[in-house]
């Protein structure tokens, strides 16, 4: 996470927020028996979609919610940490 805030100019509230979001799937991927390595497509539509909203996060609020998920699988993808598909 400091790499957005210091590669990609993040401010430090929206790095907490990601941090945030970023801990709690991977709680909803570990109840699934999968980490951030072994996410598919459908977990990571379902946290950012229906997950989201059974947890009263509002569409607007979603738009920080999925800029996380798609940022730190990005980050990933570019570190050469697993492969993203």
């Amino acid at each position: 996470l400091a790499w957005l805030e210091h590669n990609k100019g993040r401010s430090v509230n929206t790095v907490v927020c990601y941090e945030g979001y970023l801990k709690r799937l991977k709680v909803h991927l570990a109840d699934h028996g999968r980490s951030l390595e072994t996410a598919d497509r459908a977990l990571l539509e379902a946290f950012v979609g229906p997950v989201a909203h059974q947890a009263g996060v509002t569409l607007a609020s979603r738009r920080p919610l999925i800029a996380a998920v798609r940022s730190l699988y990005r980050w990933a993808e570019e570190m050469g940490r697993f492969e993203v598909s």
